[in-house]
């Protein structure tokens, strides 16, 4: 893995800015057909448990299945699980995509499933969604029909100009826009990661939540394009993340995760 190079500009917070360095692993998308139900992917069928039922808003309505990680595929990263799979739907019928405003860790427009153990039997799994998701209103980021395969590396990453902790690493930043649009361009923080520093389009939805100071980026899904149509689209080419508490993380324990997305 190389490490980012820092900017001369930023030298005199060389230390500071090194101390923020985290794993993270970075994932592409590629389109693809005839996946297992037990592989990682950005849209297709979800992998379920026959006794699992497919996860719905309050009013019975289908999420739409957003993506799945099989941890067997991913590069280890500090802290996640190296098994099993995590999966994320969110509210596509509805015009914020289940965000919660007020609760972004009511799991109503959204929800996080995993499964410590993953059974490649497929007489045991759900295979009957397709009829399920039939009856999602697809106004959510992914497309009808698209399925992507995901492709994994293990990246280092320094903190983001767009993470609300930022201006104490580098206090001149303060209101100086200039300086944090250098900062963003001599770092990556597009992308979809798993761990890692979040980028937003608005502001970071933790900032003026003290509860929430603690939640760590769990999973980052931006918008993409492939072959020059939309393959994810949130808005006007926004990104959606989910957040954790590292102890719940570690734990496995995903019910307490902040949802957020946003667009310009």
């Amino acid at each position: 893995m190389e490490i980012p190079q820092i900017p001369e500009k930023f030298f005199q917070y060389a230390e500071d800015i090194k101390a923020t360095m985290k794993d993270t692993v970075r994932f592409k998308l590629k389109a693809a057909k005839d996946l297992k139900i037990w592989q990682s992917k950005v849209g297709g069928i979800p992998y379920l448990p026959i006794e699992e039922k497919y996860p719905c808003n309050n009013n019975g309505i289908p999420l739409q299945f957003l993506l799945q990680i099989n941890f067997s595929e991913t590069p280890c990263l500090p802290g996640f699980p190296e098994n099993g799979i995590l999966e994320f739907y969110i509210d596509a019928n509805d015009e914020f995509m289940g965000l919660n405003f007020d609760n972004p860790t009511q799991q109503n427009g959204f929800r996080v499933l995993y499964f410590n153990s993953v059974d490649e039997d497929e007489s045991k799994l759900n295979t009957d969604i397709e009829a399920i998701v039939s009856h999602v209103n697809f106004n959510g980021p992914i497309s009808e029909g698209l399925q992507f395969s995901l492709d994994f590396s293990l990246e280092k990453q320094y903190i983001t100009g767009y993470d609300y902790r930022f201006s104490k690493i580098i206090p001149a930043v303060e209101d100086n826009f200039d300086m944090i649009d250098e900062y963003n361009d001599a770092f990556p923080h597009r992308g979809h990661r798993l761990g890692g520093y979040p980028y937003f389009t608005q502001t970071d939805p933790r900032e003026d939540a003290p509860n929430f100071h603690d939640h760590e980026l769990l999973l980052q899904l931006d918008s993409d394009y492939f072959d020059n149509n939309d393959a994810v689209l949130w808005g006007d080419a926004g990104v959606g993340a989910f957040f954790i508490k590292p102890d719940d993380l570690i734990k496995c324990d995903f019910s307490n995760v902040i949802y957020n997305w946003d667009c310009c």
